[in-house]
C-alpha cells in the first residue's frame, strides 16, 4: 500500500465506501481495506498483544474483511462508524480463533495506554514498528511472550502476574526480559535503527 493509496481511501467518504459493498464492487472492500486495515491491525496488536503475531493479525484482517463484506447490509450508520463496526467485527473473528485455538481471550488485565494507528505514522516509525515485530516473533517463545506483554502493557507488565498466566516462575519472567530486550536492541541497531541509550 503507497501513500498514494492512502491518501486516496482517507478521501473517500464511509457512506461511498459502505454503498459499493452493499452494491458488491470489490472498489468498497479494497477501499475499506486501505482506509482501515491498519487501524484493525493496530487495534489487535494493543487489545491481544502476546497472542498474536503479525501474520495471525494479517489473516484476522482479511477474515474480518470477508465477513464485513458478507453482512455490510447490517450495517447502520446511525450505531456508529463505519470503522468502528469493521473493528468490532475484526473483535468478534479474533475471540472466535483464540476460543478454537484454545487460548485465554486475555492474558493480563492492564490499563493500557491508547493504541497507536499506524495509518498517520511516518514512514520511518512504521518500519520500526515492523522491525520490531519481526524481531520479537524471532526470540525463543518466552522471551516473545513477555516482549508483546511488556509492549502492551505500555511498559514492564506486571511480572508476578505474568508469571502466573504463563506457568512460569517470577524469576523466569525476568530473565526472559532481559534477554529478550538485550536481543532485540542488537537486532533492531542490525536494521540501522538508532534507538539511542549507546554507551
Amino acid at each position: 500500500m503507497t501513500n498514494k493509496q492512502d491518501q486516496k481511501a482517507a478521501e473517500v467518504s464511509e457512506e461511498d465506501i459502505a454503498l459499493r459493498m452493499m452494491e458488491r464492487e470489490e472498489l468498497g472492500l479494497r477501499l475499506l481495506l486501505l482506509k482501515y486495515g491498519g487501524k484493525v491491525k493496530s487495534f489487535l496488536r494493543w487489545k491481544y498483544g502476546g497472542q498474536l503475531d503479525r501474520e495471525d493479525r494479517e489473516d484476522l484482517l482479511y477474515q474480518a474483511a470477508f465477513r464485513a463484506w458478507k453482512y455490510i447490509d447490517s450495517f447502520d450508520d446511525a450505531k456508529g462508524s463505519l470503522g468502528a463496526w469493521f473493528v468490532g467485527i475484526a473483535q468478534n473473528v479474533t475471540i472466535d480463533f483464540l476460543k478454537r485455538e484454545r487460548l485465554p481471550v486475555g492474558v493480563v488485565d492492564y490499563d493500557p495506554p491508547e493504541h497507536v494507528d499506524e495509518t498517520e505514522m511516518d514512514p520511518e516509525r512504521r518500519r520500526l514498528f515492523e522491525d520490531l515485530d519481526r524481531v520479537i516473533e524471532q526470540l525463543p517463545r518466552m522471551q516473545q511472550l513477555v516482549a508483546k506483554e511488556d509492549l502492551r502493557s505500555g511498559g514492564e507488565a506486571d511480572g508476578p502476574a505474568l508469571a502466573k498466566n504463563l506457568g512460569t516462575s517470577a524469576n523466569a519472567v525476568r530473565v526472559a526480559r532481559s534477554k529478550g530486550r538485550a536481543t532485540i536492541a542488537e537486532n533492531l541497531k542490525k536494521l540501522g535503527h538508532n534507538l539511542g541509550g549507546d554507551a
